[in-house]
């Protein structure tokens, strides 16, 4: 059984929660700490004892670093407090303060793997300030880098990410490439029969998430709708689609986030009605009706390796967040999975029924 602590963002991307999740419930793992970093660590510290609660995990929630070490703002949509409700925010939940120091006595045992699933804030802190205590983590893995240009976690603190690439603690990481060819459809999970108040809560999550990606993605539609070519069914049909874009246009140029909201469910009917739209969508980074399961992956991979394709290679990162390979082979570099499987391990994992019918 693999003692565990996650380092995360949880809060902002719903797959962190999914992540957090999958350990907490999963027997192979023992998950001893969440240990949240980046912007207001209090309101991702209480999200992730609310879900930790929900789930019956004892696991302990952290309190880490809120500020990067290179003074970028952090990263925080704002909807991140809803999730949480005044009383919760106000009862008296087990949450430490001082997470750096938690974790510097929970490593005073050998034998700890770390998930790093946000900004590397809170290792590179601990190796900066304690370098023996990191001597006693077996390995971390990381859902970190992009072949093609920095990645979020990476770009989000760069310094911290140099310091713990460079480091000598084993890695594995998980690239964005490799977690992109598989996405979790958003949709149908709302019409699920969920049997658990711990994923409710992550569908309530990845509903907000859903509605900030749409007001946002809303005003690309705005700009370059008239790219798409509709093969419309009928006049009604053309004059609807018409009058939508419109609509849409007059709120982005107001910055109307009230009016935007209302019309969102017109906005992805598009993409049920108009699957050339749903295609435009996708290529422009406008969610429909999908969601992105990174931080799920780095559980994945920890616990089937048999199921991965795995390069060593040494990892640097450059000073605007870029990788390069340098000489070496001191991580590993996960360059393809058993998608099938992934797809398997997290409807399991979530209790969903696609899984359930299937066996």
């Amino acid at each position: 059984m693999k003692k565990l602590i996650i380092s995360t963002d949880i809060g902002t991307d719903v797959d962190d929660a999914i992540a957090v999740y999958l350990a907490a419930t999963n027997p192979e793992i023992d998950l001893k700490a969440v240990w949240v970093t980046n912007g207001d660590v209090q309101a991702r510290a209480h999200i992730a004892r609310k879900l930790l609660n929900l789930a019956s995990s004892n696991a302990r929630v952290l309190v880490g670093e809120a500020e990067a070490l290179t003074g970028v703002k952090p990263f925080m949509h704002g909807y991140e407090n809803e999730f949480v409700t005044k009383e919760e925010r106000e009862a008296k939940w087990p949450i430490e303060q001082n997470g750096l120091e938690s974790v510097v006595k929970m490593l005073e045992e050998p034998g700890w793997t770390i998930a790093s699933i946000g900004p590397m804030t809170n290792l590179a802190v601990l190796l900066r300030k304690y370098p023996e205590a990191a001597k006693n983590i077996d390995r971390v893995y990381a859902m970190a880098c992009r072949l093609a240009g920095p990645e979020h976690n990476i770009a989000h603190d760069v310094q911290a990410a140099r310091e713990v690439f460079a480091s000598d603690i084993p890695m594995t990481i998980v690239p964005g490439e490799t977690c992109d060819r598989y996405r979790l459809e958003l949709g149908p999970l709302f019409f699920e029969e969920i049997s658990h108040s711990a994923v409710e809560f992550i569908l309530e999550m990845a509903e907000g998430w859903r509605t900030y990606q749409q007001l946002t993605g809303m005003k690309h539609i705005a700009k370059y709708a008239d790219e798409v070519k509709f093969e419309y069914k009928g006049q009604k049909d053309y004059e609807d689609v018409q009058k939508t874009l419109e609509l849409l246009r007059e709120a982005v140029k107001e910055n109307d986030l009230g009016t935007m909201y209302s019309i969102r469910l017109n906005i992805s009917a598009l993409g049920f009605n108009h699957p050339e739209f749903k295609e435009w969508a996708k290529q422009h980074d406008i969610p429909i009706d999908e969601i992105s399961v990174h931080d799920a992956y780095t559980i994945f991979c920890m616990l089937h390796p048999d199921l991965t394709v795995i390069t060593p290679a040494s990892i640097s990162i450059t000073e605007d967040g870029h990788i390069q390979n340098v000489p070496g082979k001191k991580h590993d570099f996960v360059l393809n999975l058993d998608y099938q499987k992934f797809k398997e391990f997290l409807y399991k994992g979530l209790d969903l029924k696609e899984y359930k019918k299937s066996n």
